[in-house]
């Protein structure tokens, strides 16, 4: 992978994802809105 692709930087959340949760449907997939919302600012402090 090229150097611009590599993760620099993971965060672990205290929590476990449940299937039919917020995070994942019914059958495991994952359900990218409610996660970006949800974990906004997990995801956005690296690059703050």
């Amino acid at each position: 992978m090229a150097r611009v692709e590599q993760i620099k930087r993971y965060a672990t959340l205290p929590c476990d994802w449940e299937p039919g949760g917020d995070e994942l449907t019914p059958t495991s997939k994952l359900e990218h809105k409610p996660i970006a919302e949800k974990y906004a600012v997990e995801t956005d402090a690296p690059y703050a």
